[in-house]
């Protein structure tokens, strides 16, 4: 059934469904769930071919397989639903956004592009190929993805009575990457008519994102003062790539809530007008997100 593509996770009021990216999981929003759960009926999705390791799709891979999925899963809530999606989810969010908009009251886009055209995985492939499907402990996770991204794939993989398993396949994980580098989706982002913020990550493998205004709607761009795991991965020397602790991090953190909240307003505004949301939902979302 459809409704079991969806994990509840507490909370009542509108439905939330938190969208994961390329090689996660619906379990790696666990520090995103206390905000959450207090203020909206929160579900968390695990895509095709990240659902374990020994679970096949038994469709080819593409953009197209993943929103019938996702559709699917949010059409057995009944009432449109938020969604919060990250990389590749956010892909999938505005997908179904645009061809499904009776699913979808708002979106939360977070460090994705509707045009990846001319970029390869090719400089990645090496690397995740050489990937153990199994690690042995979880200093071994954290010494492959550093300390921040080594949590968060803790909570992705397969658990074993040995280990910690890949929950999927590299060689899939490539081909959906792969996919994004052949077309691009602007057309499904300008169809997308629900407001919408979009978080761009200020040091990312993911070339600039749509620009406020452009979809059907009403958005708003912000630029998050971070680094992601892979960035760090390729260039763990560079000054730049430096992690947010301490008073930075509180600072940034005080002045990433005031933008939020600000936008959260102006977006639950357009989106009440619609029937949407309530304004209590978006600034839950954007904070949960944010403070990632």
């Amino acid at each position: 059934m459809a409704s079991d593509l969806l994990t509840p996770r507490g909370g009542e009021g509108d439905p939330l469904v938190l969208v994961h990216g390329l090689m996660g999981r619906g379990s790696t929003w666990s520090r995103q769930l206390p905000w959450l759960a207090r203020l909206g009926e929160v579900y968390t999705y695990d895509a095709p071919w990240h659902r374990g390791r020994d679970v096949a799709d038994r469709y080819p891979i593409s953009t197209e397989r993943f929103v019938a999925d996702l559709g699917d899963a949010v059409a057995a809530l009944g009432p449109p639903a938020v969604l919060v999606g990250h990389s590749m989810g956010a892909l999938h969010s505005w997908c179904l956004a645009a061809s499904r908009p009776d699913l979808v009251s708002a979106l939360v886009v977070e460090d994705m592009a509707p045009d990846f055209r001319g970029r390869t995985t090719g400089p990645w492939e090496p690397w995740l190929h050489a990937l153990p499907a199994e690690f042995d402990s979880a200093q071994q996770v954290y010494d492959e993805f550093g300390p921040v991204a080594g949590q968060y794939f803790l909570e992705a993989f397969d658990r074993t009575a040995t280990g910690w398993r890949l929950h999927g396949h590299t060689r899939h994980w490539i081909e959906i990457a792969a996919e994004w580098g052949t077309c691009d989706y602007w057309k499904q982002w300008r169809a997308a008519r629900v407001p919408a913020l979009l978080l761009e990550a200020g040091n990312s493998v993911t070339p600039a994102g749509p620009d406020e205004g452009q979809n059907g709607c009403c958005s708003k761009r912000v630029r998050i003062a971070s680094t992601s795991w892979a960035t760090r991965k390729r260039s763990r020397s560079s000054s730049n790539s430096r992690p947010i602790i301490g008073a930075d991090q509180r600072n940034w953190s005080k002045r990433m809530r005031s933008e939020s909240e600000r936008w959260a307003a102006k977006l639950s505004a357009a989106a009440t007008a619609n029937g949407a949301i309530r304004m209590r939902n978006v600034s839950a979302v954007v904070m949960a997100v944010i403070l990632r």
